[in-house]
């Protein structure tokens, strides 16, 4: 596994911690903006929702299909989505 997919991976999983750990007790669907279906953040997205879904009491990952870094991010700022996967490239 590549160092990038690991601290990608890290942070991931401490940005949804995070986020549950401030939820109240009833259930809560976060939604990620991930990429296109044909992608690669798409696949991604599921693989991420694939470990937690389930395994965190009331709360489960919605992964939406978008267009990519840009949307995701502009979606992050709005409160469209509560996660986002982008490249580095795009937040220069």
């Amino acid at each position: 596994m590549s160092r990038q997919l690991k601290v990608f991976c890290i942070a991931t999983a401490i940005c949804l911690s995070l986020m549950i750990c401030s939820t109240n007790a009833s259930a809560k669907s976060i939604a990620m903006g991930t990429g296109g279906l044909k992608g690669v953040y798409y696949p991604v997205g599921k693989a991420i929702a694939k470990l937690f879904n389930g395994k965190i009491q009331g709360t489960k990952i919605e992964v939406l299909s978008t267009q990519g870094s840009v949307q995701n991010i502009g979606d992050l700022i709005s409160g469209k989505v509560g996660l986002g996967i982008c490249s580095g490239r795009c937040c220069r």
